[in-house]
Formats: structure tokens, C-alpha cells, sequence
């Protein structure tokens, strides 16, 4: 329920604020106990206890009778969720230890302190205070656009392997954002550190989503066009796709431009030209009916789609 006070003038430079008897009594505090203050956006916080930056959160994921697909994703929920150590047990560890380390290079900051044939401990080093969730989506952007260009050379080039080393890269950063926004939503502190609003993690977070799915489909992409070129009379499909390709990279750059600089008006134009590039892309599935080009087109009408919906983050932004 709440309640309203006056502030009251104390001397030349502070003010005293009452607090509720009856919160008082409920955390037993007297005269002389310290209560810790935190200012959170335009709001104060009066709480009992000091808040860390970062909590020592420890959690222990049993690997017997898992196969690795579920470690794999029991890993990342833990480490979204902003566990500082996991300890793995089991007879079958050692068996699977190597995977696990293996995949835990892909998250950030993570380090081996005790491993044995039953157990694996590992601790995260990450400090938050060392980060910038501006800086991360920035090195995903930047990351996509050469997917996007190595993807569109797919005709004349081989460039799967590089495109599947730049998506870990992305996958990597992107549960790093997801790590940080879920912290900084959690605890004001770490909103705090990250100079982030509640909203701003929130349209973060949605950023780091799009963005990655993009990056997959620009992946898989490149994939299926070099099953493509194997097949004759391929040509007219090539032209198709390439121009189409090349309006939604130009798209790309568009959107992320109108994000980083908040321009509301070339967000507007960028969802106009979505919809255009719908009516390109119903044009060539109806020309193109084959099972392949039809998954390409489609790949590229979802990341057309996927740009409309950061071009919204901008246009709803205030």
C-alpha cells in the first residue's frame, strides 16, 4: 500500500523522511541501525541490506543418464540466470567433461578451478562494471554484416565454415546481453552499472533476439545457395535471389542506422520498404517453385520480417 510523506528540512543541505512504524517493527530495527538508500531512476529505494553488484550464486547440474543436448541447455539457463559457479557431477563426467568445457568456451569468462573424474568446477570472472550492452550489440552488427555480405557471395564462394565461426560469435555475445538484461531487470544495482532503464534492457534484449535469428538465417542461407549452384539452369534463380538479397542488406543497414541514432522518420521508411520487399518476395516464389529456392526466399522473408520488428523498437521508443 502506499503511503505519502513530507520531506522536512534538516539544516542547510538535507532533508528527513519518516518511514512506516509498522516496517520498522517488521525488520526489528532500532534508532541506531544503518538502512541503505539507492537511487533508481527517479525513484528511491530504502532497503535493510546493502545489494552487491553480483552475488555469489552457485548451482550443481548432475550429468548422469543426460545426453549433452540438455547439459548444453541446462548451462545456458544457468548462465543467463547469473550463476557465478556451476559444479557438474556424475560417474558418466568423464566421459562428458571435455564437451562441457568445450561448450563453455563459448560462454564468457569462465574458468576451470577443480576437475576430477566425478566433478567439475568451474567460476565466472565477469564483472559487470567491464561491460557495455551498447558496446555488445555493436560487435553483433558488426558481425552480421559481413555474414550478410559472405552470405550473398555464396554463389561464387565457399564461405560456410567462416559463417558458422562468426555465428557462435553472435551466440556467444547474445547470451552475454540475455545475461546482463535478466541481472540489471533483477537488481537496480546492476541497471545502475549498465546505465540502463528497465525498458531500455527490455528493447535491448528484443534487439539481441532479432539480431541473432538473423544471423542464423543468413547462416543457413549460405547453405542452402550452395546446394543451389550444384543444380543446372540456375541463372534466372541466382538473379532473383541476389537482387532480393541486396534490398534487404541495404535494408539492414537502414534499420540498425535508425536505431543507433533514434530517427524515427527512416524507421518509418524502413517499415515502408518491408512491405515492398514482400511483394518482391510473393513475386519470386510464384516464379521459383522448387523446394530450395522456396526455403531461400523464405529465409529472406523472415529477415526481412525480423527488421520491421527492430524498425518498431525504434518507432515505439521514447
Amino acid at each position: 500500500m502506499m503511503e505519502t510523506r513530507k520531506l522536512i528540512k534538516f539544516g542547510k543541505n538535507s532533508f528527513v523522511l519518516t518511514v512506516p512504524k509498522n516496517w520498522i517493527d517488521k525488520n526489528n530495527l532500532n534508532s541506531k541501525q544503518p538502512v541503505f538508500v539507492e537511487e533508481n531512476s527517479n525513484d528511491l529505494i530504502i532497503s535493510t541490506e546493502q545489494k552487491k553488484d553480483k552475488e555469489e550464486k552457485k548451482i550443481i547440474i548432475y550429468v548422469d543418464g543426460k545426453s549433452s543436448n540438455t547439459i548444453e541447455r541446462e548451462i545456458i539457463a544457468a548462465y543467463i540466470n547469473n550463476y557465478n559457479m556451476m559444479e557438474f557431477r556424475g560417474k558418466e563426467l568423464k566421459k562428458t567433461a571435455k564437451q562441457i568445457s568445450d561448450f563453455l568456451n563459448n560462454l564468457m569468462s569462465f574458468e576451470i578451478m577443480e576437475q576430477t573424474n566425478i566433478k567439475l568446477l568451474v567460476k565466472d570472472f565477469l564483472n559487470f562494471r567491464d561491460i557495455s550492452v551498447s558496446d555488445m550489440i555493436r560487435r553483433v552488427d558488426r558481425i552480421i554484416r559481413v555474414m550478410l555480405e559472405d552470405s550473398l557471395l555464396s554463389f561464387k564462394e565457399d564461405n560456410i565454415e567462416s559463417l558458422n565461426l562468426r555465428d557462435i560469435d553472435i551466440n556467444r555475445f547474445c547470451y552475454l546481453i540475455h545475461r546482463l538484461v535478466r541481472g540489471g531487470l533483477k537488481n537496480p544495482n546492476i541497471a545502475k552499472i549498465l546505465n540502463h532503464k528497465p525498458t531500455q534492457l527490455l528493447s535491448t534484449f528484443m534487439l539481441a533476439q532479432h539480431l541473432e535469428k538473423i544471423g542464423d538465417n543468413s547462416k543457413r542461407i549460405a547453405r542452402e545457395i550452395s546446394l543451389l549452384k550444384k543444380k543446372k539452369d540456375n541463372k534466372q534463380k541466382e538473379k532473383g535471389i541476389t537482387e532480393l538479397f541486396q534490398r534487404i542488406q541495404q535494408q539492414y543497414l537502414n534499420v540498425m542506422k535508425s536505431f543507433y541514432n533514434n530517427d524515427k522518420i527512416l524507421a518509418d521508411r524502413c517499415s515502408d520498404e518491408g512491405k515492398k520487399i514482400i511483394k518482391e518476395y510473393i513475386a519470386l516464389s510464384t516464379e521459383h517453385s522448387d523446394p530450395l529456392t522456396h526455403s531461400i526466399l523464405t529465409r529472406l522473408k523472415e529477415i526481412n520480417a525480423l527488421l520491421r520488428n527492430i524498425a518498431r523498437l525504434t518507432l515505439d521508443h521514447e
